[in-house]
């Protein structure tokens, strides 16, 4: 009800406050409802800090307030933008919407107002399937079949046409920017013996980054238990990092694990946890294998040629034909964490390489450009000259 009163009342009240409108700045509004999501907007806000035309200002629903696991003073210190509250942004005369994340209650009331998708990361979780991303599928349109938004920001040619292909319409909407994310990661490449040393890895540790997404097939869920035992049994010729979701830090029904939180009592075993608001791309440049489910934070691996071992995923959870699924095609299966030891060990010994940088090859097509790219884009839109 909240959202249709919004709907009904927006649009008089914002043109009404366009025709009184004496700045000529141009007011962008970002939508954040998580850390993750504050993190790709505050990469997408550092390109345009040297612009005084634009102001930004950001709207948090009332549930990404909640202080969960710290997340509100990591979402504060990740994302240093004015804040603004519910009513203030559906009455004010915006220029331009940036979500990293489906909001399609939210757009509906903002439809007259133009909206750019920048997403999370890769986007590899599929609808109902495996046929299509759920990033380009239902969330992304309105009731009568049409895109909320003016542009989808994605990283390579390959992953617009594989979104085209599942839905014709986005053929206008989905633009190659190349990926911001990936050049500031591989930035940090040439930092990675001083990463190492930070972290207090010595030169010859092998370290293993394990990457689990949410719900029940994640790693954690599926296979954690058994992980960890064996993990254990390995501290003196691995170094171990554990990282899951921010959603599995997120209370949950008396009786039931809360995953994250026990993440972080590993750390007495031997474990590096790496906690919600730390940057993830440190450890990854750091680390000398992966083990991973279905998480796109998996794609980031690929990119650096990281030697990838997954545990079980059924093929309905990812996208056909993206890097992740691709990334299934040649990395071993650890489906027996009593193998764990062996898998780590060829991973260093006996792994696909050649599979895996050709793979790589075909993630960064734009390296370096993305911040031209994307302002060429939202300039466009504002209709700015650069």
């Amino acid at each position: 009800m909240i959202y249709l009163l919004a709907r009904l009342l927006s649009w008089p009240v914002r043109a009404f406050c366009r025709c009184f409108r004496t700045t000529s700045e141009k007011r962008v509004l970002l939508r954040c409802d998580s850390l993750v999501m504050a993190e790709h907007l505050r990469y997408f806000c550092k390109l345009f800090e040297d612009d005084s035309r634009l102001r930004f200002n950001v709207l948090f629903p009332a549930y990404a307030r909640k202080d969960i696991s710290g997340e509100e003073r990591g979402i504060d210190g990740c994302l240093p933008v004015p804040e603004i509250g519910f009513v203030s942004a559906y009455s004010r005369d915006w220029d331009l919407i940036v979500l990293p994340s489906h909001a399609p209650r939210f757009l509906a009331a903002m439809r007259s107002t133009p909206a750019v998708f920048i997403g999370h990361g890769p986007h590899s979780g599929s609808e109902a399937g495996g046929t299509g991303a759920s990033a380009y599928g239902k969330p992304a349109f309105d009731r009568k079949g049409r895109p909320f938004y003016r542009r989808m920001f994605v990283s390579e040619p390959m992953i617009r046409d594989l979104a085209i292909q599942n839905n014709p319409v986005l053929s206008d909407v989905v633009t190659v920017v190349g990926s911001v994310a990936n050049d500031r990661l591989l930035a940090q490449c040439d930092q990675r013996d001083e990463i190492r040393r930070c972290f207090g890895f010595r030169p010859n540790d092998i370290v293993v980054f394990v990457l689990s997404t949410w719900r029940e097939h994640c790693l954690f869920h599926t296979v954690g238990d058994a992980f960890l035992e064996e993990a254990k049994k390995l501290m003196g010729e691995f170094k171990f990092v554990l990282t899951i979701h921010p959603n599995e830090y997120r209370p949950k029904p008396p009786g039931q694990r809360v995953w994250g939180e026990y993440l972080r009592t590993q750390k007495q075993s031997g474990f590096v946890v790496r906690e919600p608001a730390d940057d993830w791309k440190p450890y990854m440049v750091a680390c000398d294998i992966i083990v991973t489910d279905h998480t796109c934070l998996a794609e980031y691996g690929v990119l650096l040629e990281k030697p990838i071992i997954r545990v079980p995923v059924p093929d309905e959870c990812i996208w056909k034909d993206s890097i992740t699924w691709k990334i299934g095609e040649f990395a071993p299966v650890l489906d027996d964490m009593r193998n764990l030891r062996k898998a780590l060990r060829e991973a260093t010994t006996d792994y696909p390489l050649d599979k895996l940088k050709a793979l790589a090859k075909q993630m960064n097509p734009y390296a370096g450009q993305s911040t031209e790219r994307v302002k060429k884009e939202i300039y466009e839109i504002l209709g700015l000259v650069k």
